[in-house]
């Protein structure tokens, strides 16, 4: 317990956890077609988990998926992977820390069909949190990720392909607004 930071539960700014929804917002919304890139180039199918997560049916069903994906991983995966580990890890530099987190949260989830997007996600992520200096942001876009994918799992047909022409173009635009607004409120503040 000594070892999470507690005290990086600060709530750093409203400017920051905007910026940090709208790049997720763009990044969830990109996982779809790199995933199935993936997957072609691989051969890599999608786990079994995702049929089942597609068969939410009842309000109890959306509750505990809910519970299950968008709000206990991303606590639990950003106190430990960005929180304890990356901080860890920042003696070796920040770059190495930041990308060794990523490999080691890609391999904890033990998914060859999803594991070039968690260690994207996870690097994204670890960037956050260092810019941010707080676990909330990484908490809110990682929950706000998984709470897309949710969407996607209850609406039992892939968002990307519900979203028509203007998905990619809109996504492009979330990452580059996200990706401006950071980096700027971080050399300011």
């Amino acid at each position: 317990w000594s070892e999470i930071p507690w005290q990086d539960l600060a709530f750093p700014s409203v400017r920051w956890a905007l910026g940090a929804l709208v790049l997720t917002f763009g990044w969830s919304l990109l996982q779809t077609p790199l995933l199935r890139l993936w997957a072609d180039l691989t051969g890599a199918e999608a786990p079994r988990w995702w049929d089942t997560a597609a068969q939410i049916a009842s309000p109890g069903d959306l509750t505990l998926a809910v519970l299950a994906l968008a709000v206990v991983p991303p606590i639990c995966e950003e106190v430990f992977f960005r929180g304890v580990f990356q901080a860890r890890l920042l003696a070796l530099g920040t770059a190495a820390a930041v990308l060794i987190q990523a490999g080691v949260f890609a391999l904890y989830h033990l998914d060859p069909y999803g594991a070039p997007v968690e260690v994207l996600s996870a690097v994204l992520l670890g960037l956050l949190r260092l810019g941010a200096g707080s676990l909330l942001i990484p908490i809110l876009a990682h929950a706000a990720n998984n709470g897309l994918a949710l969407v996607e799992f209850a609406g039992r047909v892939p968002l990307w392909d519900s979203l028509g022409p203007w998905a990619a173009p809109a996504a492009l635009l979330a990452l580059l607004l996200g990706a401006v607004v950071q980096p700027w409120r971080v050399a300011r503040g």
